[in-house]
């Protein structure tokens, strides 16, 4: 089972990575090598606003990967003439494969992903990324992790950033689409949304176990995954498990499904929770829904059924 880690770089990490660097399928990428081996050696003085990992499969290391904040790159990295005013906001990330034993398995998809989620757990309201275009496995990489290629400012950008108060309105839509409609039957009208069993997942929202993160695009909100605690007498969520455990709740509007817009803003949210001290999230699916099929590829796990639904759990102690 996959189970990817990213830890510090040591200086004991360069021969490595210099032997990965010069791998057939990585170096035409990545000339000049010595750029990039001048940059790890500087980690801790010219170049320490980049920060280095070495990326571990079950402690085995198989790979290398960096983000750094674009308001410090300034003067040395060059977006197209993109100004980046407040420090924070808008990330890079660069990553590979160094063993190839991982190639074609997945482990550059879950690469991402990790890191993606991990960037935006810092507050990031963006990341963007600017691969070779002739790099087809890193450009698909990329779109399978909810990248968008932005033909006019001529990189992929990815933003997942927390639903802003002004914002919280935009749940009733997303609640709206969580609402399963088998195929075949006529959607319901959107007051369903107000029914109590199901308007417990946006009332009032905000309270201390609430986290909402939201997709963007073209400055639209395009997906939404929240969660929160509903083990209350008159508010109980219908795939509670316990009075610690945030539920799950995740949409994503038509036309921007199955482009990795989901999976993106699960591993998002699934690392901010890490990071609060959860571990584990619950939910609850239609045992018809498709959705099922992304939350076991993600990591839930069946503890729980009745005629109708299934009642998963993820845990987040292990990879998320």
């Amino acid at each position: 089972m996959m189970n990817l880690t990213l830890r510090p770089i040591t200086d004991a990490d360069i021969p490595r990575i210099t032997q990965w660097l010069n791998k057939p399928h990585i170096k035409r990428w990545y000339e000049p090598i010595d750029e990039w081996l001048d940059e790890i050696r500087g980690r801790r003085d010219t170049f320490s606003w980049l920060r280095h990992f070495i990326v571990e499969d079950a402690g085995v290391p198989i790979g290398f990967c960096q983000y750094y904040d674009c308001f410090d790159s300034v003067g040395l990295e060059d977006w197209n003439g993109r100004a980046f005013p407040n420090r924070g906001e808008v990330f890079s990330i660069d990553y590979l494969i160094g063993e190839k034993a991982y190639l074609g398995r997945g482990y550059g998809k879950a690469l991402v992903r990790l890191l993606s989620a991990t960037v935006v757990a810092l507050g990031a309201q963006e990341i963007i990324v600017d691969p070779d275009r002739e790099n087809a496995k890193s450009n698909g990489v990329l779109k399978s992790g909810g990248y968008v290629f932005d033909e006019t400012a001529g990189y992929y950008r990815l933003s997942i950033r927390p639903l802003r108060p002004c914002e919280l309105p935009a749940l009733e839509e997303f609640l709206y689409l969580a609402v399963f409609v088998p195929e075949g039957v006529e959607a319901p009208p959107r007051d369903v949304i107000f029914h109590p069993g199901v308007y417990v997942y946006i009332e009032n929202f905000g309270e201390k176990d609430d986290v909402c993160l939201v997709a963007e695009q073209g400055g639209k909100i395009i997906g939404a995954a929240w969660s929160r605690i509903l083990a209350h007498p008159g508010k109980r969520g219908y795939g509670n498990i316990d009075p610690h455990t945030p539920e799950l709740a995740i949409s994503v509007l038509p036309h921007a499904r199955s482009k990795g817009v989901g999976t993106a803003l699960l591993s998002a949210l699934f690392k901010t929770l890490a990071d609060r001290g959860y571990s584990r999230i619950s939910l609850s699916v239609q045992k018809e829904n498709p959705a099922l099929r992304l939350y076991t590829r993600v990591g839930f796990e069946r503890i729980g059924e009745n005629e109708e639904d299934f009642i998963m759990v993820k845990s987040l102690i292990k990879n998320y």
